[in-house]
């Protein structure tokens, strides 16, 4: 499966183009011409998606990669801890997603063109996905 990579820095997402990056903005959407896109805070080693992620993606308009939790959860109430959480009932949202490419487009319209993960999962249906199972 071909699509386009947007690397995350800050607000920004950036494209390479003859292997600079370059800010996404509204005079290059148009460099955006696969069908999805995957955003990453990092550039893949690999670009091969496992068949589970693709067969996701056909039948969603974002896939979101969840992390296990590693450090120790705490419920805090008035500066106080108040229990211990099990980190295992938790899941850290993480980096790669992967979108239907209208959809980013639309989203990047919306919101001047910077990208906030928060503001666009919360305009997105998405599910989400073990990070381990992303690449083969």
């Amino acid at each position: 499966m071909e699509y386009n990579f947007l690397l995350v820095e800050g607000q920004n997402l950036l494209y390479e183009d003859k292997s600079k990056l370059y800010s996404l903005n509204k005079e290059s959407l148009e460099i955006l011409a696969q069908e999805y896109t995957l955003i990453s805070n990092k550039i893949p080693q690999e670009n091969s998606l496992v068949p589970k992620i693709i067969n996701l993606v056909e039948n969603n308009e974002t896939i979101v990669s969840f992390e296990k939790v590693t450090s120790a959860l705490k419920e805090i109430e008035n500066n106080q801890i108040v229990s211990h959480l099990n980190r295992d009932d938790f899941r850290k949202i993480s980096y790669p997603i992967i979108t239907r490419t209208d959809h980013i487009k639309k989203y990047l319209i919306n919101n001047s063109y910077l990208f906030s993960i928060d503001t666009f999962l919360n305009s997105s249906s998405f599910q989400g996905v073990e990070l381990d199972s992303w690449y083969q």
